[in-house]
């Protein structure tokens, strides 16, 4: 092997590696991105249903409303 090849085969090598670090590195991201949706997901999800409930509880209340001044 002369010099040239053996340099060659440790460029190659290196950028090999580079690769694996990015490739670990872009696996963390999407690890992070998965804590951090989750919980919004989940208060996103909470939100969503407490509006759904005061919605038809406010329904509720009107149609009581309604029935009370109904009767009067």
């Amino acid at each position: 092997m002369t010099r040239r090849e053996r340099e060659r085969e440790r460029e190659r090598e290196g950028k090999g590696k580079e690769k694996k670090v990015e490739g670990e590195f872009v696996i963390l991201k999407i690890k992070m991105l998965k804590i951090n949706f989750i919980p919004r997901f989940v208060l996103f999800l909470g939100n969503l249903f407490m509006k759904i409930f005061r919605f038809s509880n406010n329904e509720e209340k009107r149609k009581q409303k309604m029935a009370v001044s109904d009767n009067k």
